[in-house]
């Protein structure tokens, strides 16, 4: 994650995981990121279809705990739940259907058009923190894509292309732990780079010798491992035997 002490990176000082929501994305962009401000606005109402989508297609689908009976009528999809009843398009609810703007889902007649909030109406607290960054997240890498990847891309550049993330999971860009700057540096949909350190993993009841690598990118406090016994090698040393 980011350096401690940079501003919007670490963990909060009062222990909380860091999700942030779309409002606090958008305070990070604002105080870090201005450029990237007028983006996110524009695509986070896409962003909030999209996930809904998601959402909305997962209890058109799946064993979702509560769900009593599904029922579909003049393109209309009605879901039983123990928490009320759903009802919304049904052509909306089909794997991979484009998300409409507006796209709009009723909880006992009440209007949602911002799938955190339905995940909230429904109960699940939790989980709607969770649906929250991922809309957020959707937005930002919206804001900041990746460039189309050339007939020569690697895979981790093609991987890099996959803005929208998994196309079913209404948390197809939660990143819990990442605050809004770790996400632009490190997320792969922001197609940012950075240098990694190969290290080595002591296997249960083995013993290994090591050596400092003062030239590593960790500084010269850290230690590349090399094939011994007891050792399962990640990586080599990058300066060499």
């Amino acid at each position: 994650m980011c350096p401690a002490g940079e501003s919007g990176a670490g963990t909060p000082k009062n222990g909380a995981v860091h999700a942030p929501d779309p409002a606090a994305t958008r305070a990070a962009l604002h105080r870090d990121r201005p450029d990237l401000l007028a983006p996110f606005d524009r695509e986070l109402p896409g962003a909030r279809a999209a996930v809904l989508a998601r959402l909305w297609g997962a209890y058109a689908r799946e064993p979702v705990p509560g769900l009593l009976r599904r029922a579909r009528s003049g393109g209309r999809l009605t879901v039983h739940t123990g928490a009320g009843v759903l009802d919304g398009p049904a052509d909306a609810a089909e794997p991979y259907a484009p998300a409409a703007g507006g796209l709009t889902v009723h909880l006992d007649g009440a209007a949602h058009t911002d799938p955190a909030a339905l995940a909230r109406a429904l109960g699940h607290p939790g989980f709607a923190v969770e649906v929250d960054n991922s809309v957020a997240n959707l937005a930002l890498a919206r804001a900041a894509p990746a460039r189309a990847p050339a007939l020569t891309a690697t895979l981790p550049q093609l991987e890099q292309s996959v803005v929208d993330g998994h196309p079913l999971h209404p948390c197809c860009r939660t990143r819990l732990g990442m605050s809004t700057l770790d996400v632009l540096r490190y997320a792969p949909s922001t197609a940012r780079s950075s240098a990694s350190t190969w290290c080595g993993c002591r296997r249960p009841g083995g013993t290994a010798t090591a050596r400092p690598c003062c030239r590593s990118t960790l500084g010269s406090t850290s230690t590349c491992w090399t094939r011994t016994p007891g050792w399962c090698r990640w990586g080599a040393c990058p300066h060499g035997p």
